[in-house]
Parts: C-alpha cells; structure tokens; sequence
C-alpha cells in the first residue's frame, strides 16, 4: 500500500488548514567553519578546536578515542539567527525560547527594494504593504501573522554564499517599519544581515521600531513591543511561491540575546 502522508490542521484565528508534513522546506543558512557560507558584520567562519586535557586531544585525526570539540560562533553574524529586545537594550535580556509556540501563521511575501540616488536599497513602506497584500489578500493582518520577507526575486541561490560585509545590503526605512508594526505582526524573518543599514552610526533605528523604543533609547522597561522576535539571515528558495505556510521555528536553546535558529516552512492547503 502507498505511504498516506502524515497531515495535521492548524487552526488559526478562527481559519483551519491542512499541513502536509512531507512538504516542509528548512530556510535558513547553515553555521559552519567552511569559508564559504552566508555571512555579515565582519565575522569569519565558525571556530572548531579540538578540547585538550593533558595529553588527551578530543579529535580522532589527532589520535583521540573520540571527536569532542569547542566551537567558537557568532549568532549574530554567521547564520541564520532569531534575536529579541535584549539586542539594544543596557539591560542583558535573553531570548525566551521555552515560551515560544511551536508553530504559527506566516506570510511569505517578496519586496523589491528600491534604488536609491546614493546606491542605498531601501524597502518602502507603500511596496511592502503592496507585496504583503498581494502575497495574502486585502485582509492578511486580520490573522496576525508571522511575515517572512524575501528581499528580490532574483539571484536565489547566489544568497546562500553571500558576504553581507561592506555590502551595505538592502535595509527597511523606519516608516516601512513603522508601518509592518501598525499591522500587529510580531514575528518577523528577513533575508538580510539586519533590518536597517550596515554603516548607520550605530542607531538601529528599524530594529527600535520594532520593539516600541525611542530613537537611542536603552531601558527594557521602555519597549511597547518586549515579545516581538526577529529572524534576520534567513532564506526562502525560490520554488516556495509568495503566500500563506505554516511556520515551525526551531531556536537553540542558548542564554543570549539571539540564537542560531531553524524556519522550517509548510504550504498550507485551506478547508
């Protein structure tokens, strides 16, 4: 007899769909200490060192019983990674990973960013709400998705290499996300290094939208949005057309205030 794929139903604000559990696609870049490998803000590739006790080594090329090795990464900078407030706040405030549901609503939508006289690509606010409806209807943020967000359509595969250092890689205006956060979307994932430019003098003016802070503002207790997460570094192949999945994000369970993480989507079948 055939295999019957395995199927549950999401239901979802008041919406079920089918979620074939054979169809999932991983969109996210992998840390590794190969030179190759999508990565950004100057880092290099992970670190592997074999742990040495004595003259015990932990790597089985070297003469070990076993291969038993420190790593040395940047989430931040060497894959994709999910980060929270704590990334701008005085205070040390680390990612919540038990609390976070298991899987959610997402919209995948694609924006072309727009060139600028000074060579800046910027994601517009109007051509992000535009993409955002078209990918998912008029009404989408009635459902109060997570929003995935490919940044052009073209050059799919070159972005799994891509070195976003001095790049000066596409970024979001504070209005276009100013706008993104009037809709109530408090999962984001983006397939740049951040949401605001490389070289911005250390404003991160887009991420602080993002939590409800003031420009240069610090204090935890001063974000509106303390639960809003953001996946930067991600990617979305090409063959996984704009609209509605299901979203399984899978995040290392590390004390920081990002962590290497995992999107794994699912098209949806509506009922």
């Amino acid at each position: 007899m055939p295999n019957t794929p395995q199927t549950f139903v999401l239901d979802w604000n008041g919406r079920s769909a089918e979620v074939r559990l054979d169809r999932a696609t991983d969109c996210s870049l992998r840390f590794t200490d190969a030179p190759w490998g999508g990565r950004a803000w100057y880092v290099g590739p992970v670190v592997r060192t074999p742990v040495r006790w004595d003259e015990w080594v932990g790597s089985v090329e070297l003469g070990g019983s076993v291969n038993f090795t420190d790593l040395a990464l940047n989430p931040h900078g060497q894959g994709t990674h999910t980060e929270c407030l704590g990334h701008v706040t005085r205070e040390r405030v680390d990612l919540s990973v038990a609390e976070q549901p298991g899987w959610v609503l997402m919209l995948l939508s694609t924006v072309e960013p727009l060139q600028q006289t000074n060579g800046d690509q910027t994601v517009e606010a109007s051509a992000l709400l535009a993409a955002l409806e078209a990918a998912g209807g008029l009404h989408w943020a009635d459902q109060k998705p997570a929003v995935a967000l490919r940044t052009g359509a073209a050059d799919r595969e070159a972005r799994l290499q891509r070195q976003h250092s001095r790049a000066n890689s596409p970024y979001w205006t504070p209005e276009a996300m100013e706008a993104l956060v009037q809709t109530g979307v408090d999962w984001l994932l983006v397939e740049e290094p951040s949401v605001d430019r490389e070289e911005d003098e250390g404003a991160l003016a887009a991420h602080r939208v993002f939590w409800g802070l003031e420009p240069g503002e610090t204090e935890v207790e001063r974000a509106e949005r303390p639960q809003a997460l953001l996946t930067e570094l991600a990617f979305f192949p090409g063959h996984c057309p704009d609209g509605w999945y299901a979203l399984n994000l899978q995040l290392a369970p590390l004390a920081n205030d990002a962590v290497p993480s995992r999107p794994v989507i699912y098209p949806l079948e509506w009922h």
